[in-house]
C-alpha cells in the first residue's frame, strides 16, 4: 500500500496558544496519550486511565476500504503512543468531537492537507470561519497535487471520460447493410502530399508567412457539406491544429449524441479543429468516397494534415485524448 506523503503544517508554540486562546466559548481541553487509532478520523486516547475516543471535527474519512485503511495508518503515524491536547465543546453520544492537536501539529488539518481524508464542510462541523477556511484551502491544496483520495478521484474522473466517450462511439453505432458498402476510399498521405504541395504553392502568393503570422480561424459551417455531397475538405487541414473529420447521419441515434460532443470539441479547444461531414444516406457520394460503413465514423489528421488514425482506431484515439484532457485539464 502506498504510503501517502506528509506536507508538515506543524504550529509553532506562538500559534498554538494563539488556536488555544481563540478555543469557543465553553470549550474544554484535556492532555492525553493516544492508545488506538480505530479509523482514519478517529482516536482513543487515555487520560488519567479514562479510555475516551475522539472524533476529529471538520474531517470525513474515506468511505472506499482500502483507502480508509490507509487513512487509518496515516493517523497512526502521526499520533499514535504520542500525546495530544484535544479541545472540545462537548459530547455526541459516548463520543468527544474537538480538535487533537499533537507536538504542534493540527491533527484533522494534517489529514486533509495529506489527502488522506476530505475537509467536511458541513454547517455543523463546529469550526470556526477561520478554520474552515484553512481547512478548506488544505483540501484544494491536496486537490490540486491529486494526494491521496484526490488520485483516486481523479483517477476515476479520467475513466467515466473515456467511458463516456467509448459509451457514446460503440452504442447505438449505425452500421451500413452489405448492399451499400463500398470499397474504402480515403485520403491517403499519397493524395495529402500533393495537395499540400499545391496549396504551399498557393500559400506563396500571400496567405501565410514563415509561421509568424496568425493561426487559420476555424470554419464554422456545420455540415462543411450538403447532406450526401462530396466535399473537398483538404484546404482545411495542416493549419497546426489537430483536425478531427467527423463523418454523421441526423438518423444515426449514436450520432445524436456525439454531435454536441464535437460541437464542444470545436468551440472550446483551440488546439483541435472538428469538420463534419452529413453522409446523407448509406452509398452517398461522400460515404462512397471515403469508405464510411458506419457513422459515427472518423479521421483524425495531424497538425501537419497526415492521416493519423480513422475509423475504430480513430474512435481510440479520441476516447485516449478524452483521457489525457481529464488528466491535464487541458
Amino acid at each position: 500500500m502506498r504510503q501517502l506523503r506528509r506536507t508538515a503544517l506543524l504550529l509553532p508554540p506562538v500559534a498554538l496558544l494563539l488556536i488555544l486562546s481563540n478555543a469557543p466559548a465553553g470549550a474544554a481541553f484535556l492532555r492525553a496519550l493516544v492508545a488506538e487509532v480505530p479509523d482514519g478520523a478517529t482516536l482513543v486516547v487515555v487520560n488519567s486511565n479514562r479510555r475516551l475516543t475522539v472524533v476529529l471535527k471538520g474531517v470525513e474519512a474515506p468511505r472506499d476500504a482500502r483507502e480508509a485503511e490507509q487513512a487509518r495508518r496515516h493517523l497512526a503515524a502521526l499520533a499514535l503512543g504520542r500525546e495530544v491536547v484535544v479541545e472540545y465543546t462537548g459530547l455526541r453520544g459516548q463520543n468527544i468531537h474537538g480538535r487533537a492537536v499533537c507536538g504542534g501539529m493540527d491533527l484533522g488539518l494534517q489529514l486533509v492537507r495529506d489527502g488522506a481524508a476530505r475537509y467536511d464542510g458541513a454547517a455543523d462541523n463546529a469550526l470556526s470561519e477561520a478554520e474552515r477556511q484553512v481547512y478548506a484551502e488544505s483540501e484544494r491544496a491536496a486537490r490540486a497535487e491529486r494526494r491521496g483520495v484526490w488520485r483516486a478521484a481523479e483517477a476515476s474522473a479520467e475513466v467515466a471520460a473515456v467511458a463516456s466517450v467509448q459509451l457514446a462511439l460503440t452504442t447505438n453505432v449505425s452500421v451500413a447493410p452489405p448492399s451499400e458498402r463500398t470499397a474504402r476510399r480515403s485520403l491517403s498521405t499519397e493524395d495529402l502530399i500533393v495537395r499540400r504541395m499545391a496549396a504551399s504553392a498557393g500559400a506563396g502568393k500571400g496567405a501565410k508567412s514563415g509561421g509568424g503570422g496568425a493561426a487559420t480561424p476555424k470554419q464554422s459551417r456545420w455540415p462543411l457539406n450538403r447532406p450526401g455531397e462530396e466535399f473537398d475538405f483538404s484546404r482545411h487541414l495542416g493549419q497546426g491544429r489537430t483536425t478531427v473529420v467527423y463523418f454523421y447521419a441526423d438518423w444515426c441515434p449514436a450520432c445524436r449524441e456525439v454531435s454536441p460532443m464535437m460541437r464542444a470539441i470545436n468551440s472550446n479547444a483551440p488546439d483541435v479543429e472538428v469538420l463534419a461531414l452529413d453522409i446523407d444516406r448509406w452509398g452517398s457520394p461522400v460515404a462512397a468516397a471515403h469508405g464510411v460503413s458506419f457513422v459515427p465514423y472518423f479521421q483524425i489528421y495531424d497538425e501537419s494534415g497526415y492521416l493519423i488514425a480513422e475509423g475504430k482506431q480513430a474512435a481510440r484515439w479520441l476516447a485516449e485524448e478524452a483521457a489525457r484532457r481529464a488528466r491535464t485539464g487541458g
